[in-house]
């Protein structure tokens, strides 16, 4: 609505906003779309959820105790966006579209939000509990703790189950995204 050069919005902007949003997009999932992502982008990428997540982490009765601990809110929303993005881009494409949208739960998973005060009773996407148990399974991992997690520390995961050979192809790159 061109807040983001001005640093408000107008009555005017908006209702104009409004109005195409509701001849344009005639779905929730087109919607959602068409509010998160950036301007003329028909596809969600991992930043356009930061705002949304900021929101739910500063607003949600089951986060208040994050008020206190604000070098864990980007932990949250990285591993959201992570689980978000694992679920809903079925392409691996790196983009959520309104299709993938649609043929997932993540806006009635959304939905809920507004709904339910235990944050760990969404066990999709949101659970707090999950994300803590990532994190210390990765803060674990992680012996140097520099948030990336290397070959040697992948190498202890579930006792060394992993085999070297397994561990190397994973860093080879051979299981990435898109051709870099």
């Amino acid at each position: 609505a061109g807040g983001e050069r001005t640093g408000f919005v107008s009555a005017q902007s908006f209702i104009a906003l409004w109005r195409k949003l509701l001849n344009d997009h005639h779905d929730d999932a087109s919607k959602f779309i068409c509010l998160l992502a950036k301007p003329s982008s028909n596809s969600l990428e991992q930043e356009d959820f930061i705002p949304l997540l900021q929101d739910v982490v500063d607003t949600h009765p089951g986060l208040t105790f994050l008020k206190d601990a604000p070098e864990f809110h980007s932990r949250y929303i990285t591993t959201v966006i992570q689980r978000i993005f694992y679920t809903v881009n079925r392409s691996w494409s790196g983009k959520i579209t309104s299709t993938e949208i649609r043929k997932s739960n993540f806006l009635q998973t959304l939905a809920l939000l507004e709904e339910e005060e235990d944050i760990n009773q969404i066990t999709d996407y949101f659970s707090y509990e999950h994300f803590y148990v990532i994190y210390c399974k990765f803060w674990e991992l992680d012996s140097d703790h520099d948030l990336y997690i290397s070959q040697a520390d992948l190498s202890r995961y579930n006792d060394q189950a992993s085999s070297n050979r397994i561990i190397e192809r994973i860093f080879s790159g051979a299981v990435t995204r898109g051709k870099t």
